[in-house]
């Protein structure tokens, strides 16, 4: 994005799967940034979710975001973040997400987004939003059965490209 804002966005998390049907998972992180004034401002994060199988190719998921308050900044209150969303898996290499993401502060936001896997270890995604508007595509890489490797960037009109990169530690498969 724009230099000036020089966002960073650090998150850690674990999720497990319950049963064949119903999956949890939880991550906790930071979000720092310099804002218009050009000062830091820091966020902790804490977010919740859960997902389920409804029918065979359609899952359900929602999760709970808390932003917490920082104290740096006189006014400014914790804010929550509710996020609703379906997974349908048109065939083996293709899904379709879509989300729902309202916070008390905002407009909605509608996402969505498609998944191919060209070959076993790469796959490509795109997907758009509305509020606000952006455009974002990346491509996911699977390292070893334990290890994978998201990269991708995003364009909003208001602070242009933001890259960002993930990584996927798999701890209870076997490394190849």
């Amino acid at each position: 994005g724009l230099p000036e804002y020089n966002q960073l966005n650090l998150r850690i998390g674990y999720g497990m799967s319950l049963s064949k049907k119903i999956a949890i998972g939880t991550s906790g992180g930071i979000i720092q940034f310099n804002d218009p004034k050009g000062e830091k401002s820091a966020f902790g994060m804490i977010q919740l979710g859960i997902q389920y199988e409804i029918i065979q190719h359609i899952q359900a998921g929602f999760s709970y975001h808390r932003l917490l308050k920082d104290n740096s900044m006189p006014g400014h209150m914790a804010m929550d973040v509710l996020l609703i969303g379906i997974k349908y898996s048109m065939s083996s290499l293709v899904h379709f997400y879509s989300e729902l993401e309202k916070s008390m502060y905002s407009k909605a936001n509608f996402k969505a987004g498609i998944e191919y896997q060209l070959i076993k270890t790469i796959c490509i995604r795109t997907g758009i939003t509305t509020y606000p508007p952006c455009f974002s595509t990346g491509i996911g890489l699977e390292l070893n059965s334990r290890l994978l490797l998201d990269t991708a960037f995003s364009f909003y009109q208001s602070i242009g490209i933001t890259p960002s990169i993930g990584i996927k530690l798999n701890l209870y498969k076997q490394a190849e």
